[in-house]
């Protein structure tokens, strides 16, 4: 979000968000095959406008350039599909995610017709509904700016093998099955996310 903490790159998947370890192929139809990243972002640009949103960044482990803030022509799809999107709306930072389809075009495009239905809400005059979509989102919290690497206690230039090792014994330190209590939420989230940045940006499936 422009002037806070939420960048495009690398994903800043939200704090207390459930990944998903299954992902599906979208239900867009004949569409699917005609969509491209450009329109899925093109589409969801307009949606969050339409809306009355603004400030929106698009959050996802695709690179984008500094020029215009587009991804660049020809990047390959990442490991990690997720999207997630920050802006402001009724002057109130907002969030929505999604990382359920196998391609980053595809979660765009899903948070585009959420956005798209959300409006519908307003103009059904469900308005309150909308109102109560976002809460909880009102207060959000910045995602932690800690690298990866610095998450997960390893150097920037370990081995794969060292990072997924970490990541590992992070992992068991929050289970409940460890600490014979609930998980650290919160812990987790930062931990899978860090986990999900260092494959992606050491290219590893």
């Amino acid at each position: 979000m422009k002037g806070d903490a939420y960048e495009s790159y690398p994903l800043a998947w939200p704090a207390g968000y459930r990944r998903h370890v299954e992902r599906t192929d979208s239900r867009f139809g004949t569409y699917r095959s005609k969509l491209t990243l450009y329109r899925a972002r093109t589409r969801l640009r307009e949606e969050v406008g339409r809306l009355g949103a603004e400030d929106l960044v698009i959050s996802t482990n695709m690179k984008t350039r500094t020029s215009d803030g587009e991804v660049y022509s020809g990047a390959k799809e990442p490991t990690d599909p997720g999207v997630a999107i920050y802006f402001k709306y009724q002057g109130a930072s907002r969030c929505l995610c999604a990382d359920q389809y196998r391609t980053v075009r595809e979660n765009t495009y899903a948070l585009a017709l959420t956005i798209e239905a959300m409006r519908g809400m307003d103009r059904w005059g469900a308005s309150d509904m909308l109102d109560r979509i976002f809460t909880g989102f009102k207060m959000l919290p910045a995602p932690s700016q800690a690298g990866w690497w610095e998450v997960l206690d390893v150097k920037r230039d370990a081995s794969i093998e060292q990072v997924r090792s970490a990541y590992r014994k992070k992992m068991m330190d929050v289970h409940p099955d460890r600490t014979q209590a609930m998980m650290d939420q919160e812990a987790s989230s930062a931990i899978e996310r860090a986990w999900e940045n260092a494959k992606a940006e050491k290219g590893v499936g």
